[in-house]
C-alpha cells in the first residue's frame, strides 16, 4: 500500500509551525553559517546583509558564502524536509527552514552563484499560490506534486562571475502589528539576541568569552547590517548590572556525563547579585546551539528552583554533544537522555548562582537595617532625653525608654518622638 503525504502538510511546516514569523532572519542566517562552516577560521569574513524595503514591501538576506553549484542547487532546494547537515553537525538539520517565511508574502525567489561561474541559479516558490490553492476544499494530492505546480528552477547568465553568493527574497511582505518584520529596529533587536554577533565594550569579559568560542569552534564575529549599514554589534554594557556592582567575575567549564562525553560548555558573569538586570541581550540563562540562540532569555528559565532568579543571571550553555538537537521549531531542545545529563549537570552551577543571590540579598538587608538604626539614632536620643527629665521617679526610667524605642523602630519612623514621648507623659503608666 502506498502511503501518500498530503498537500496540507505544507501548512504545518510552514507559517503554522513558527509561533512568530520574524524566525526567517533566524533561519536564512543559519542557513549562510552552515554554508561558510568549512571557514571556521574565517567567521569574521563572512557578510550577510538584510535589506528591508519598505516602499517595495521586500526583504532580502543575503551573503557572501560559497554559495552553490548547479547540482547541489537543484537537489537542494527541490528536496523538503531532509537534510545532510545533521551528518556534519551543523545549525540546521531539517531542509524546512526556507519555508518559514511562505505566509507572510506572495513569492520567495532564492539565488545563488558560485566563484567563476557566469550563470547564476534561481528558484521561484510561488507562496500567493499555494495559500490560494489550500483554501480549496478538495485538495488531497501528494505533497510531492501538490508544490511541483509551485516551484520552478531557471538558470541566468551573469555579467561578473568573480563573486559567490547565496540570496533569498521575499516579494510583497502581508503587513503585521507595527509593520515590524520591515522595522529595521525590532530585526536588528532580534538579531542581536539570536546571532553570534561582534560584541563591542571595553570589559575584559568580552576577550573571555571569545576565546572560549574560538576553543570550542564557535560561530562569532558574524558581520551582519541592516541595509548596508554599520553591521550590527552585541553591546555588552556593565550598566546592566546596576551603577553599584564592582566585582565582576568571569567563570567557564565544561559538562560531561558519567561516562566523560561532553555535553556542552557553560559560562557566567558572577556579580554583586543585587536584583534583577535590566534588559540586554545577555540577561538570563541562554542556550545556544551552534552559537545561536534556542527560545529567549527566559526559555530554560525553569532549571532553577525559584525562576526569579534567571534574570539575576548572565551566562550561556553551548551544546556540544551532536546527539543534542533542537527541537523543530528552535524554540527548545529535543528531550533525550544527552539533553536531560546537560541539564542535570548544570544544577549545581546555577545553585551557586542562587547562593550568592541570597547572600547578597541577607547582605543588603542587613546593611539597610543598619543604616536605618544609624538614620534614626538622633531620634532615638531625642525619646531617650526626654523620657529621662520627665517621667516620674515612680516609673522604671529604663523599661520605659526600651519600649518606646522599640515603638518607633517598629514603626519605622512613622510615629514621630514627640507622639511616642507624649503617649508615655500624658497618661498614667505603671512600669
Amino acid at each position: 500500500m502506498k502511503i501518500n503525504l498530503g498537500s496540507d502538510l505544507i501548512e504545518c511546516l510552514s507559517w503554522s509551525l513558527y509561533e512568530n514569523p520574524i524566525v526567517l532572519f533566524r533561519e536564512a542566517i543559519q542557513n549562510s553559517i552552515d554554508a561558510f562552516s568549512e571557514l571556521q577560521e574565517n567567521w569574521p569574513k563572512l557578510q550577510i546583509n538584510l535589506n528591508l524595503d519598505q516602499s517595495k514591501r521586500e526583504i532580502s538576506i543575503k551573503d557572501n558564502g560559497p554559495g552553490l553549484g548547479d547540482q547541489d542547487f537543484n537537489k537542494i532546494l527541490g528536496t523538503l524536509g531532509a537534510s545532510r547537515k545533521k551528518q556534519r553537525n551543523l545549525a540546521g538539520c531539517r531542509g524546512i527552514g526556507r519555508l518559514s517565511g511562505l505566509g507572510i508574502c506572495d513569492e520567495i525567489i532564492i539565488s545563488s552563484k558560485i566563484k567563476g561561474s557566469e550563470f547564476e541559479n534561481q528558484c521561484f516558490i510561488d507562496a500567493k499560490g499555494i495559500k490560494n490553492k489550500l483554501k480549496e476544499n478538495n485538495q488531497d494530492s501528494d505533497l510531492a506534486e501538490f508544490l511541483s505546480e509551485f516551484i520552478k528552477f531557471s538558470k541566468n547568465k551573469c555579467a561578473d562571475n568573480s563573486q559567490s553568493y547565496f540570496t533569498v527574497n521575499y516579494k510583497n511582505i502581508i503587513r503585521l502589528s507595527g509593520d515590524y518584520l520591515l522595522n529595521p529596529q525590532t530585526v536588528e533587536k532580534y538579531v542581536c539576541d539570536i546571532a553570534p554577533i561582534p560584541i563591542s565594550g571595553t570589559s575584559p569579559i568580552i576577550k573571555n568569552i571569545e576565546n572560549l568560542y574560538k576553543k570550542f569552534m564557535l560561530p562569532y564575529g558574524i558581520a551582519i547590517s541592516i541595509n548596508e549599514n554599520n553591521n550590527i554589534i552585541k553591546k555588552f554594557d556593565e550598566k546592566m548590572f546596576g551603577s553599584e556592582n564592582k566585582n565582576l567575575q568571569f567563570e567557564s567549564y565544561e559538562i560531561s556525563s558519567e561516562s566523560s562525553q561532553v555535553l556542552g560548555v557553560a559560562w557566567f558573569i558572577h556579580h554583586d547579585y543585587l536584583g534583577a538586570l535590566s534588559s540586554s541581550p545577555f540577561r538570563g540563562l541562554r542556550f545556544r546551539h551552534k552559537n545561536i540562540l534556542i527560545g529567549c532569555e527566559d526559555t530554560f528559565s525553569n532549571l532553577f528552583k525559584e525562576q526569579r532568579f534567571n534574570r539575576w543571571t548572565v551566562g550561556e550553555v553551548h551544546s556540544l554533544d551532536p546527539s543534542i538537537r533542537p527541537s523543530v521549531k528552535r524554540d527548545d531542545f529535543e528531550p533525550n537522555a544527552s539533553f536531560n545529563a546537560l541539564a542535570y549537570k548544570l544544577k549545581p552551577h546555577l545553585f551557586k548562582v542562587v547562593q550568592l543571590a541570597r547572600k547578597s540579598s541577607v547582605k543588603r538587608v542587613e546593611e539597610k537595617s543598619l543604616a536605618r538604626i544609624l538614620e534614626q539614632k538622633p531620634l532615638l536620643k531625642k525619646i531617650q532625653k526626654r523620657l529621662q527629665a520627665k517621667l516620674p521617679k515612680s516609673i522604671s526610667k529604663k523599661q520605659a525608654i526600651e519600649i518606646a524605642e522599640d515603638i518607633f523602630m517598629a514603626s519605622k519612623g512613622k510615629l514621630s518622638p514627640d507622639l511616642i514621648c507624649g503617649a508615655f507623659l500624658t497618661n498614667k503608666i505603671s512600669i
